[in-house]
């Protein structure tokens, strides 16, 4: 206890500008106890949610985790959503909350690791529990607090073990520091403990990736040089190493901020040296023999998998890269990984991201370290790019897994266009399958099977088609490109195979990730009997309308506020297709500044300044169903659709959409195509569903062109139907409340009906207003519903009579 006093007090006389440097702490606090509230949790949408990366320590100090975690949803938002309101505000203890939101599948998040979820949990729960990251135990460890963790223990476990553990320190900090802020206790120890890391640990800062694993192994990255420059070194010596050769001896230096000093005298920075002092600090300090390590060259590419063989090394003998270490390779080869992203930082430290690491194992096939092969350096793998003529030989519709060859010469029997890529192709290479004009789009992914084979005159190699793109990428995206600009095919598109550098090669690849995620779930199959359960309609009125859907393929739900427009387009695309498959649904919204040219095509400013052409959303899910059979629907839902200026944003579409002039014979050019074969069409198996408000005092009357078009379908209030009551009753409304429901707003949508002066039928108020989610149907749930939803509408169709809307306000909640 002696020495924490002592700490305590030299602390009380920094701790009031150490607290005003803290800003970060009181943004980190406020954003999560914002966030985290219920309403706002029920409502947040997906950038809400990758908001956290700025506000998660461990997420900003390793990037590869903070964007493997919230770079895209891992879960639909549903699962983000229903996982952190019970995290904050689920039955049980937060005890069993934070174990259940750790390990159960049924809320955990993939990436949330250790580090991010006790971070959570030092926000959400201050009173109970304390930070548990590195700098937290270092400070216990050199207060002399007795912690000691079984190697198998739960995070949950770890935190009630070092919470209990730090009370103490709460209590003298108390007595001796004194509350310096308005946040709770436990956080202002945390800062206490920083400020001891600071001080006592020999580096300023640490990864909340660092830890001591019960094995005694560390995982590393390192990268293998600028452009992978480094790798056949590293590969044919045995070694890794890392430069900043003037330096000299690393062992030499006794801290972070020594090397960080060194660091700004030798070598002019316009960024913080931080990251390049931490790296030669852990090269040196913090790597052993025996830790495992991963060569990446880029941000998703593994060359090289190794164990750590001797200590650290400052070979003078070389002329570059002195900083060294010898490494026995257990695996060798080029190994894209389409979910991982690593940090651009020299060398990164993995071990607290078990999950992460396993990804990777996975990804380049290592197991127990006795077990890998060595694969011999010859199997570097190459990168190629292949041009498909469309009208010769359609790549994009070649099923996956299907072989397919390509010759060396052309049909006059000539040698073609960079003969020697042919000649280089191997077993093993990867090959971007690119369809030429008018297409202009990356389709295809290939693996090279054989290498040339054959007579001269039908010499040719061979490959398997390995993933076709739902989402293809388009030449536009490519062009201009800071990362490809020496891109060979993008220079010079005149041949037909083209060398890609494998830098290149994963930044395309990273761009079709982004494009075609990752599917989470299988689709699941839906039925016409999963629609009913959830809408309030006869099952006749739900056949009605996916018959019109099936045979006129353009429909709208049209119907005043509050009848499920939206909800019900949905069901009927789900049923249409039979599953419930997201990437088959593509829904937007008009509104009055929607143009053509972001519907379909039109040139759009780049970052040069210049004007480049840009296929719109529509033409894009045109494209995406074209490349399916017929028989595989695809639905595109327009939201509000009488909201935008129709024959404007449509265009030649208005033709095209009607239902029999379906199919490439009716294909036509665009009004910014290019060439008399860029020619548009919309394909049989796509089918439109339009949404429009018939409340909406705004909306211009629909073009009689379009109505022509499309089957409009009027959705009604439904009240009174025996889906909305049981919908009540489940959610344990009683039958008194039930029927006031049905009553009042029968008798108000009746009396809006009546008001053909202001109002009429198109304007009645529809039963979503009191669907529930998870809420129980009681009386206050009823008034609050009326309150802040119905006579707020009220005072809006009756804004010049507040007597009548007085009059049924008051009747609504008699």
């Amino acid at each position: 206890m002696e020495t924490l006093t002592q700490y305590l007090t030299e602390f009380k006389a920094q701790a009031p500008e150490w607290f005003q440097k803290s800003l970060f702490l009181r943004a980190n606090y406020e954003f999560f106890q914002g966030l985290f509230k219920k309403e706002n949790l029920e409502q947040a949408q997906w950038a809400d949610f990758q908001r956290m990366n700025d506000h998660l320590h461990c997420f900003k100090s390793m990037a590869i985790a903070g964007r493997n975690a919230l770079g895209k949803p891992n879960h639909p938002i549903e699962h983000y959503r229903d996982s952190f309101i019970y995290l904050a505000h689920g039955e049980g203890t937060a005890i069993e909350r934070i174990r259940n939101f750790y390990e159960n599948d049924k809320y955990k998040l993939d990436y949330f690791g250790q580090a991010a979820v006790s971070e959570l949990v030092g926000y959400l729960f201050p009173d109970q529990f304390i930070f548990l990251n590195a700098r937290d135990r270092f400070a216990a460890k050199f207060l002399g607090l007795e912690v000691q963790f079984d190697p198998n223990a739960d995070l949950v476990e770890k935190l009630v073990k070092f919470s209990e553990a730090t009370k103490p320190v709460a209590q003298l900090y108390e007595k001796i520091v004194g509350k310096q802020t308005d946040f709770p206790l436990n956080l202002e120890i945390d800062q206490f403990f920083s400020w001891l890391y600071q001080q006592h640990s020999g580096e300023d800062e640490t990864d909340e990736n660092e830890g001591n694993p019960a094995s005694g192994i560390d995982y590393w990255v390192i990268a293998a040089g600028e452009g992978g420059g480094r790798w056949e070194e590293f590969s044919e010596l045995g070694i890794i190493a890392i430069g900043w050769d003037k330096l000299g001896d690393l062992r030499k230096y006794n801290s972070q901020q020594e090397i960080r000093d060194a660091l700004n005298k030798h070598y002019e920075s316009d960024t913080s040296q931080n990251h390049r002092a931490k790296s030669c600090y852990q090269f040196c300090k913090r790597m052993k023999p025996g830790d495992l390590v991963f060569v990446r060259t880029g941000a998703k590419t593994v060359v090289g998998y190794g164990e750590v063989e001797s200590e650290y090394l400052f070979d003078d003998s070389r002329q570059q890269f002195k900083n060294t270490r010898k490494v026995r390779w257990l695996k060798r080869g080029s190994f894209v990984l389409p979910d991982v992203l690593f940090a651009t930082k020299t060398l990164t430290l993995l071990t607290r991201w078990p999950d992460f690491v396993e990804k990777i194992k996975q990804t380049i096939g290592v197991g127990s370290i006795g077990g890998n092969a060595v694969i011999p350096p010859t199997s570097v793998v190459n990168y190629w790019w292949l041009n498909a003529n469309p009208k010769q030989w359609m790549i994009a519709e070649t099923n996956i897994g299907s072989k397919q060859t390509y010759t060396s010469h052309n049909e006059k029997g000539n040698k073609r266009q960079k003969y020697k890529y042919f000649q280089e192709v191997k077993p093993g290479d990867m090959i971007i399958g690119y369809v030429t004009s008018p297409d202009r789009e990356i389709t295809t992914i290939c693996r090279v099977t054989k290498g040339l084979y054959g007579l001269i005159e039908d010499e040719r190699f061979e490959f398997q088609i390995v993933e076709q793109l739902q989402t293809p990428i388009v030449l536009e995206a490519l062009q201009g490109n800071p990362s490809l600009v020496n891109c060979e095919p993008l220079i010079n598109n005149q041949g037909s195979l083209f060398r890609v550098m494998p830098e290149e090669y994963e930044f395309i690849r990273s761009m079709i990730d982004e494009e075609n995620p990752a599917r989470i779930e299988p689709p699941s199959k839906y039925s016409k009997q999963d629609a009913l359960k959830s809408v309030f309609m006869s099952e006749q009125q739900f056949d009605e309308m996916l018959r019109a859907l099936e045979y006129k393929k353009n429909i709208v739900l049209q119907g005043p506020p509050g009848v499920g427009k939206t909800f019900i387009a949905k069901r009927l695309a789900y049923t249409l297709i039979g599953l419930k498959d997201y990437s088959r649904i593509e829904m937007i919204q008009f509104h009055q500044s929607y143009s053509y040219e972001d519907f379909l095509q039109g040139f759009r400013p780049n970052a040069k300044g210049q004007f480049d052409l840009k296929n719109g959303v529509f033409y894009q899910f045109c494209r995406k169903a074209q490349r399916d059979p017929a028989d595989k629907p695809y639905v595109f839902i327009i939201d509000e659709i009488n909201r935008g200026n129709l024959s404007k944003i449509f265009g030649e579409l208005m033709m095209l959409i009607e239902h029999d002039k379906r199919g490439k014979e009716f294909a036509m050019p665009l009004a910014y195509s290019q060439s008399s074969d860029e020619r548009f069409f919309i394909p049989e198996n796509l089918y439109l569903i339009g949404t429009m408000n018939t409340a909406d005092r705004s909306l211009a009357m629909v073009d009689y062109a379009l109505r022509r078009r499309f089957r409009f379908i009027t959705l009604e209030p439904e009240f009174k139907s025996p889906a909305f009551r049981q919908h009540l009753e489940e959610h344990q409304a009683t039958p008194v409340l039930i029927q006031k429901i049905i009553n009042k707003m029968t008798a108000l949508n009746q009396a809006i009906s009546s008001d053909n002066k202001n109002l009429g039928s198109g304007y009645k108020i529809g039963h979503s207003f009191f669907t529930l989610n998870k809420d129980k149907a009681t009386e206050e749930w009823y008034r609050y519903v009326v309150e802040s939803e119905i006579v707020p509408l009220l005072r809006e169709y009756w804004f010049d009579d507040e007597e009548k809307v007085s009059q049924y306000r008051a009747s609504l909640l008699s």
